[in-house]
């Protein structure tokens, strides 16, 4: 890997230190997670799952990310996730309802019940759709409650059924030829005059 194909994300991801996104054609592909005597053993685990992680306070605002959701959402920094968090999602989810109205009613309802899965669909800053299964959990830290919220891509989990799923459709075509070719070689094999 090329020198300038490395970025360091310690001045551009809000404070984090030492871990490095490499970059393919352009776009990150993988999280190295470098770290130092100062980073957080959380912090250090937050960012090196493939999962999109984010952590949300009670009133509802998103307080942290990782740098998978960096990744995904196409973002230069934390900062810009963060204050407009619901830009990152097209203004109707799925269903019709409005996002923001959406997320902050699953917010509610995970800080009440403490748990919480449903698919959400992100928007990248370059306008792609991320489908993901996300789940938001309660826990219990420095004197209130906060959320965690992880969410995975659904996007490479469907292109991969999809491969399956044209793999069984060209193994049932070719079975549907070989009992064919056989039927037609079996009919020819009793009766050769007939033909």
């Amino acid at each position: 890997m090329k020198k300038e194909d490395k970025t360091s994300v310690k001045s551009k991801a809000g404070g984090l230190r030492s871990p490095t996104l490499e970059k393919s054609e352009g776009r990150p592909k993988s999280v190295i997670a470098n770290p130092d005597a100062s980073d957080s053993l959380p912090q250090v685990l937050l960012d090196s799952t493939s999962l999109i992680c984010a952590v949300w306070d009670e009133s509802g605002r998103l307080t942290d990310c990782n740098l998978e959701m960096l990744r995904a959402l196409k973002a230069k920094n934390k900062t810009d996730v963060m204050k407009p968090f619901f830009d990152f999602s097209p203004e109707y989810q799925y269903d019709g309802m409005l996002s923001k109205e959406k997320g902050m009613q699953f917010i509610e309802l995970a800080l009440k019940t403490g748990f919480y899965s449903f698919e959400w669909e992100y928007l990248s800053a370059e306008n792609e759709r991320i489908l993901t299964e996300t789940s938001l959990v309660r826990v219990k830290w420095n004197d209130g409650y906060h959320l965690l919220a992880y969410s995975r891509n659904l996007r490479e989990l469907r292109k991969v059924k999809e491969q399956e799923n044209m793999a069984e459709e060209r193994m049932a075509m070719m079975l549907n030829r070989i009992e064919n070719y056989a039927a037609i070689h079996d009919a020819h094999a009793r009766d050769p005059v007939g033909a």
